[in-house]
């Protein structure tokens, strides 16, 4: 159970042909969240168990955006959400030789609703109601032989999903209502182990996906995904290695994102879903070289992305300044990158890591009749330090930079922050006393463009905080009781705009 009462501050400006609007947003947001998880595993005998787990779990609370400058016009949100799941599992060795069978089945229901309201006239207060049902059946058989491990099985995935969405301010238009089925199958195969010193991954899996909106349009997806990978070490000390890695692979379907609902942040900003997306399709390639019982570790990286998943933004048609995202498939992508890392450790108690990442990004796509061409570059460096002394104490000190980089029609200006940490254990080890501060840094400022506007938004929202945690460590009891829980692997993945 938990309690959340959050306040931001941001400043955001609009510019566009005869509107020219500036303001300072104060966005407060209070929830409060209960979770309740019920997992059980019952050894039928030394070789068959059967496991439960029941998750339930509610969300509620108010989202608040009130905005002072050109137009003060305030925003008021409320909403709920609602989860509950079941699970059930099998595991066990089925022959002599140790051959292993897992089945599992798995279902979830998730219910969201938001009643959206506004200070001023003109805009539509969209209510919304959100459910779905998921199913899930899963198969794996396990073999092993020697040093070698075969798996093979097979995966399942049902949705039901449906939304309705009216406006209570203009009874005279109907709400709207989007069902949409998808279903996602899956067979695999694959074999890893070890050859000598070399290591080595195998898979191969064949994946479709099928999305059915309301309208009866259909969209299938097939693909077949190949995985390798192989690590040797070298060496007179065999303290490197290094490793290859390839993998073909069709993303799950973007459920979260098929839903068109209007979701407002602001007043002059919302997003929409789109039931006619189509699920990432990616090839990766990534060469990785350590060293020195992984002292220093470098790695370079290809991907190319087909049907990648982008919030595109728009123009709304019928309010000058308003803008709305909208979740696309834009054209492929190449995406190479160059990542080093650096760990030293001094005197047995102080250690230090280092990371730079360096990514290339070819663009060759056009958005809303812009076409955007050329090499972008992202970077990303991060140094921590860690000590541990005697007589319990220690702490930890975290910083990273991420420098202004372009991303089509999104330009994300430069974040640092500086995380630091100290504690002290008490107690033989059951007592810890943690603080925790961020004392520098800065936030993000975003600007994003369509086709005849552009919005620009800087978080001011301090980033000093403190915190102190206490932290009591049982033990005792019967030291040959074995307690397994069993855990749920279906999940709802959030896909939406980061704006």
């Amino acid at each position: 159970m938990s309690w959340l009462d959050l306040v931001e501050k941001a400043s955001q400006s609009i510019e566009t042909d005869g509107v020219n609007e500036y303001a300072d947003l104060m966005e407060r947001t209070k929830s409060h969240t209960f979770r309740n998880n019920l997992g059980l595993n019952y050894e039928l005998s030394p070789a068959h168990s059967i496991g439960i787990n029941w998750n339930v779990g509610f969300s509620g609370g108010n989202f608040d955006s009130r905005q002072h400058g050109t137009s003060d016009i305030n925003l008021f949100s409320t909403s709920k959400t609602f989860n509950n799941l079941l699970a059930l599992n099998y595991a066990g060795r089925i022959l002599p030789n140790g051959d292993r069978l897992s089945v599992a089945a798995e279902w979830m229901r998730y219910k969201y609703t938001i009643n959206q309201t506004f200070s001023t006239p003109g805009y539509d207060n969209p209510d919304c109601d959100y459910s779905s049902d998921f199913l899930k059946g899963s198969i794996d058989y396990q073999h092993s032989f020697g040093r070698h491990t075969f798996n093979a099985g097979g995966v399942y995935n049902g949705a039901w999903m449906h939304d309705t969405q009216s406006y209570a301010v203009a009874p005279q238009t109907p709400g709207t209502r989007d069902d949409v089925d998808a279903t996602a199958g899956m067979v695999y195969a694959s074999m890893q182990g070890q050859l000598g010193e070399l290591k080595y991954y195998g898979g191969l899996n064949w994946q479709i996906n099928r999305v059915k909106a309301t309208d009866a349009h259909t969209n299938t997806q097939n693909a077949v995904n190949p995985t390798v990978q192989l690590s040797l070490p070298f060496g007179s000390r065999r303290n490197n290695q290094v490793s290859l890695i390839y993998k073909h692979i069709l993303d799950d379907i973007p459920y979260y994102a098929l839903s068109e609902r209007q979701v407002w942040s602001d007043a002059y900003t919302y997003s929409i879903g789109n039931r006619y997306l189509k699920a990432p399709t990616e090839h990766y390639v990534n060469l990785l070289l350590s060293l020195l019982d992984q002292t220093v570790n470098l790695s370079a990286s290809y991907s190319r992305d087909i049907n990648t998943i982008y919030w595109q933004t728009f123009d709304d048609p019928r309010r000058p300044g308003v803008t709305y995202s909208r979740p696309v498939n834009i054209a492929p992508l190449d995406i190479w990158a160059l990542r080093a890392e650096l760990t030293r450790t001094f005197f047995g108690c102080w250690t230090v890591k280092g990371i730079a990442r360096i990514g290339f990004n070819p663009e060759n796509c056009s958005l809303g009749g812009v076409d955007y061409k050329g090499t972008r570059l992202r970077q990303y460096y991060s140094l921590s330090t860690s000590l541990n002394l005697q007589h319990g104490w220690g702490g930890s000190i975290n910083a990273y930079i991420e420098p202004t980089y372009r991303y089509l029609d999104r330009t994300y200006h430069t974040v640092w922050q500086m995380d630091c940490s100290i504690y002290k254990t008490f107690l033989n080890n059951r007592l810890q006393l943690i603080a925790e501060f961020t004392p520098l840094g800065r936030r993000r400022r975003l600007d994003r463009y369509s086709a005849g506007t552009s919005v620009s938004k800087t978080i001011l929202t301090p980033v000093q905080r403190g915190s102190l945690q206490v932290v009591w460590y049982f033990s005792g009891g019967k030291r040959d009781v074995n307690v397994n829980m069993q855990q749920s692997t279906l999940q709802l993945r959030e896909i939406k705009d980061d704006f």
